[in-house]
């Protein structure tokens, strides 16, 4: 009875798996995080069958009993391991952390897991009387599991990915205040929570399945933070799209935040035509890119909100002063792009108009046209300084 709530447990984190990596590969554009964290799901979804396998197995007497058990545990406990090693990984590339493109440094960051795996494989040909046994052990003539010496060495390494995972992941929110990377962050942080949790209730009561529920689940508000972000951050930039702009502004426009004014500010790249004509289509990409990155190095640690609204158009939303504080952020903003495109074989400007909402007046698409009328004033006024078409 007891092999059978088992086994149920288990076939139902499997299903739920298993439909996550379905919808996960049904995409077109398969980015690196999203091809990271269909691995994690794969190795998830290896890791709950070798659970039911060796649980099968576990006490069955039939001949080469002992031999199977032993080959689905010494699985079991390889997959879970690198299923943690490449979890990590999945943070690596999500918060694009330096050693995601090092291999020096992934090799370094690997010994837990290779610690983890070779006692794993070695536990296969150490029996229950030898003096110090690995992290299992298998009695050949009841064919029952145990738990040996080094078990605690392997829950030692799969905390450390667990505990790097949240690390990471909670710096990141802390950290970094634009919109869309904070909800992220606290999501991926509940990947080493559970899964932590999970595992010391199954070190503590060991006929409990508590560890593959909680990476499910872990897995899962991963998934669901991951299909969020695809609808509502741009895939280029990683900024928040359009959608997420309109429904964030909407929210903001009858919220009081005392002598503040609520600023809307539209970004236009000057001649971009012109770049994608002239360097490519790529080149192109490369430089809504650049302006991205600037846009989040100013006015996210000002806790402003930014985004793409499509094509060479940014906007940001912040509550400010006056109109000299909106303007030294435009010249904030024109500064660290002048820094950061020095050496490009074309001039990489922006156009940037503003306005504060009128109390009681303002309605969104209002709100843009006179953001928007401002922005032409300022074009104007280049093209009237420069003597230059736009």
């Amino acid at each position: 009875m007891y092999s059978f709530t088992y086994c149920e447990i288990m076939f139902f984190c499997m299903a739920i798996l298993a439909l996550m990596l379905v919808k996960m590969n049904i995409g077109i554009l398969r980015l690196r995080h999203q091809n990271e964290l269909s691995l994690v799901l794969r190795l998830a979804l290896l890791s709950a069958a070798f659970e039911v396998l060796a649980e099968v197995l576990d006490k069955r007497s039939f001949y080469g009993a002992a031999m199977f058990s032993n080959v689905a545990n010494s699985a079991y406990f390889v997959v879970t391991m690198v299923m943690a090693f490449a979890w990590m990984r999945y943070i690596g590339y999500l918060m694009k952390l330096s050693f995601r493109n090092s291999l020096k440094k992934q090799v370094v960051l690997g010994i837990p897991m290779y610690i983890g795996v070779v006692f794993s494989v070695a536990s296969i040909f150490v029996g229950p009387d030898a003096p110090i046994t690995m992290i299992y052990a298998i009695n050949e003539d009841l064919n029952l599991y145990v738990r040996g010496d080094l078990y605690g060495l392997f829950v030692a390494c799969n905390v450390f990915y667990m505990f790097f995972a949240v690390f990471f992941a909670v710096r990141l929110a802390v950290n970094k205040r634009y919109f869309a990377d904070r909800d992220l962050s606290w999501s991926l942080s509940c990947f080493g929570i559970f899964p932590f949790l999970a595992t010391m209730l199954q070190v503590f009561f060991e006929n409990i399945p508590t560890t593959t529920p909680g990476v499910t689940l872990a897995l899962l508000f991963a998934f669901s933070t991951h299909q969020s972000r695809m609808i509502s951050v741009d895939p280029l930039t990683h900024l928040n799209n359009r959608n997420q702009l309109n429904q964030f502004l909407t929210s903001k426009m009858n919220e009081n935040k005392g002598d503040k004014r609520l600023y809307l500010f539209v970004l236009d790249m000057n001649k971009f035509k012109s770049i994608n004509d002239t360097y490519g289509h790529i080149e192109g990409d490369n430089a809504l890119i650049l302006v991205a990155q600037v846009l989040k190095s100013v006015c996210g640690p000002r806790g402003h909100f930014f985004a793409r609204f499509g094509g060479d158009e940014f906007n940001v939303v912040a509550y400010l002063n006056d109109d000299t504080e909106a303007n030294e952020l435009c010249e904030a903003i024109h500064s660290n792009l002048h820094k950061k495109s020095v050496g490009l074989p074309y001039p990489l400007t922006l156009s940037i108009g503003f306005t504060d909402k009128l109390a009681g007046v303002d309605s969104v698409p209002e709100f843009f046209a006179r953001a928007d009328k401002k922005l032409y004033e300022q074009k104007l006024a280049r093209d009237k300084q420069t003597e230059e078409p736009t």
